[in-house]
Parts: C-alpha cells; sequence; structure tokens
C-alpha cells in the first residue's frame, strides 16, 4: 500500500467514463463506483461511502476510457465480483447492484434501482414469479404470501394468489387487488348486459369504456346494438363507430370516407374550419379526388 501513488483523476477523465474504488488499509475495496468528472470521486456526502480520509492514493482506478453504457457494465461486474455486505454476498458497502444510473434520479433508473433490490432479496427468490409480476403485489399481499411460500418450497408465487390449495390442504389466498377488481367489474358487465363472460374479457380496456359511455347514452340498448354500431368483433381495435359518425358529420357516405386517405381528411378538416360555408364534396372536387 505505501508504494502506491495519486491516480492523476484529471486525465483519467479526459479519457471518458471511468469505474473507481476505495481500498481498506489492507488493499480491499469497500466501494466501487462510476463517474464521468476528475471530482466525483472525492465529494461523496454519505457517511459510509466517503473516500479514504487523508489517503487520495488508496482511491483506484478500474476501468478507464469508457463509453457511460461501458461503465454501468463494468460497475456491474465488480460489485457483483467482490459481493456487498447488504445482501451478505461479500465485503463491500455499496447499497445496490450498480449500473442503474440512480445518480441521475431518472424514473427508468429508480425502477431498475428497485428490480436490482427486490430480486436480491430473499422474498423474491421464494415467490418464484416475474419480477414485473412481483412489483405489481402490494406489502400486505407480500407478508402473506412469502411464509406460505417457505411452507411449500414446490409451489409458486402464482400458486398462491390462484388459491392453490397446498400439501396439508390448506387454501391460499384467492386473487386480491387489481385482478379481483377486474374479474368482479367483468363479470358484472356480463350479467347486466346478459352476455359471457369470456365475451367481457375478450374486449379491450378502452372497448370495455366506450361500450360503457355508450350504454350510458344509449341504456334501453343491447349489446348486440353496441356490437353492431362498433363493427368489430371483441378485442379488434379500429371499431367503425367512429367512422361513420365522421362521415355523417362530414355528409360523405361511408364507402366514400373510407377511400380517403387519413392526410386528406386532415386537410379537409382544416380547410372546413377556415370555409364554414364550404363542404367536404365541394373539397374534393377542387382537389380532384376520385375514389379508389
Amino acid at each position: 500500500m505505501t508504494s502506491l501513488k495519486p491516480v492523476d483523476f484529471k486525465a483519467v477523465a479526459a479519457k471518458g467514463a471511468y469505474v473507481y474504488c476505495y481500498l481498506r488499509e489492507d488493499g480491499t475495496p469497500y466501494y466501487v463506483g462510476l463517474s464521468l468528472r476528475a471530482d466525483r470521486p472525492f465529494r461523496r456526502s454519505r457517511k459510509d461511502m466517503k473516500p479514504p480520509a487523508g489517503h487520495p492514493e488508496r482511491v483506484r482506478v478500474l476501468r478507464s476510457g469508457l463509453t457511460k453504457e461501458e461503465a454501468c457494465k463494468w460497475e456491474i461486474f465488480f460489485i457483483a465480483h467482490y459481493g456487498c455486505k447488504y445482501n451478505n454476498t461479500g465485503i463491500l458497502r455499496n447499497k445496490c447492484p450498480g449500473g442503474e444510473g440512480v445518480s441521475e434520479k431518472t424514473p427508468e433508473g429508480t425502477l431498475a434501482h428497485r428490480k436490482a433490490i427486490i430480486e436480491q432479496g430473499e422474498a423474491f427468490q421464494l415467490s418464484g414469479m416475474e419480477i414485473e409480476d412481483y412489483l405489481e403485489l402490494t406489502n400486505k399481499q407480500i407478508d402473506a404470501m412469502i411464509p406460505w411460500c417457505k411452507r411449500n418450497l414446490e409451489l409458486t408465487g402464482y400458486d398462491y394468489l390462484n388459491g392453490v390449495r397446498d400439501t396439508k390442504g390448506q387454501k391460499a389466498a384467492c386473487l386480491k387487488g387489481r385482478a379481483t377488481r377486474d374479474l368482479n367489474a367483468a363479470k358484472a358487465f356480463a350479467a347486466k348486459h346478459q352476455i359471457s363472460l369470456e365475451t367481457v374479457q375478450a374486449l379491450t380496456w378502452n372497448e370495455r369504456r366506450a361500450a360503457q359511455m355508450y350504454f350510458s347514452r344509449n341504456p334501453e340498448n343491447s349489446f348486440s346494438d353496441w356490437m353492431a354500431a362498433k363493427g368489430q368483433a371483441p378485442g379488434k381495435a379500429g371499431g367503425q363507430g367512429n367512422k361513420i359518425k365522421a362521415a355523417q358529420r362530414l355528409g360523405l357516405e361511408l364507402d366514400l370516407y373510407l377511400s380517403i386517405p387519413s392526410n386528406t381528411v386532415k386537410a379537409m378538416s382544416k380547410w372546413l374550419r377556415e370555409h364554414s360555408d364550404g363542404s367536404a364534396i365541394e373539397y374534393l372536387q377542387k382537389r380532384g379526388f376520385t375514389a379508389a
């Protein structure tokens, strides 16, 4: 350790991003970080992440001349290599696996940070779930699910949420939260309009919302009336309802309206706003438009 000389961080930073570490007196690292600035390694404010006081030679460069993306990957590598104290995998004081860009405070970095922390935890590993699905759970669900998963290592969090009975015949909690609300809403919609649950579940979220708006204006109509106005099977985007209304508003036949390119429709709408006494037919005739 006495033979080490302080690193010229200005020269290092001039070459691009770099990965650095802080060394203990015995030469083992206690923190790994990345930076694009020369002063960053010496301006850490957290108590347990400060550089070695009075020993700039113990601030070392692990990799330099990198892009930010390459530096992130090397930071992740070195943190994984030495391991962290917070999850009992090694000797570093880092609080996360690195590479998330948390310092920029971006939503993507915050989410990546949260995912990285969760993936290291025992609860997530016991759940056997995908990280995206695990993030949908509430803290209350996780607190109830994990003891069940510990008792039933051959089962997963998905089994728990779906009410699977364990080897002792004990039933897990049924679907909760948003899944339960969605299912109950679908059942209520199906019962109200006398259709099958499968038909309702085939609708997209936007379609179901459009149907609810339609029935609020036309309470005497049936589901088949809405389907006829929509002009599409459940789950298929681009229904004809709005197009029929647009054609009627412009005073055009539906077939003619559907044959007009979208950019022509936009230009025609703008022209009509500027010429209140004009008509869509007049606009098309002036532009020499003919249906395909």
